[in-house]
């Protein structure tokens, strides 16, 4: 299975200390060897600069978070059409990192799955309503856990 990993669910794995947690980070450390681990560089721009042990896995693992491959561009381009408050406008004039339509094109044209914390929200513009409308399936991370079978 091919995942994308939202910064959110990077940043709520801080409690998961690597020193405590081994087995975890080796699992993830696993899915990633083997490309099955991918994100956008946009959720590497969120997460750098942290000064906590997430960024210094992200700069690790700095070959996951990917620029944007021709086939997304469409993808990004009619999301920001169709859901415009999916970026805030303060991210946009603030030149913040902006990464959910990335998110979702990457999902989407690697027919991945796409790990969010965010929740379904009926008529919102969130990840998961987003991903509903363009068929990915979107999962929290413990429903990931869950998926990938693991037991600590």
């Amino acid at each position: 299975m091919k995942y994308v990993i939202d910064s959110n669910v990077l940043i709520d794995m801080k409690h998961f200390y690597p020193s405590v947690f081994r087995s975890l980070w080796a699992k993830m450390d696993e899915l990633v060897v083997l490309n099955e681990m991918m994100s956008v560089k946009e959720v590497y721009n969120e997460i750098a600069g942290r000064n906590d042990f997430i960024s210094i896995w992200a700069e690790k693992n700095k070959n996951i978070f990917a620029t944007p491959e021709a086939a997304e561009y469409p993808i990004i381009t009619e999301i920001m059409l169709k859901h415009k408050e999916l970026v805030k406008y303060e991210s946009i004039t603030s030149g913040k990192a902006a990464a959910d339509p990335f998110l979702i094109a990457k999902a989407k044209v690697t027919g991945s799955i796409l790990i969010t914390n965010e929740t379904f929200i009926p008529n919102a513009h969130k990840i998961p309503n987003v991903c509903k409308e363009y068929n990915i399936k979107c999962i929290n991370l413990k429903e990931f856990m869950v998926e990938e079978k693991w037991r600590f």
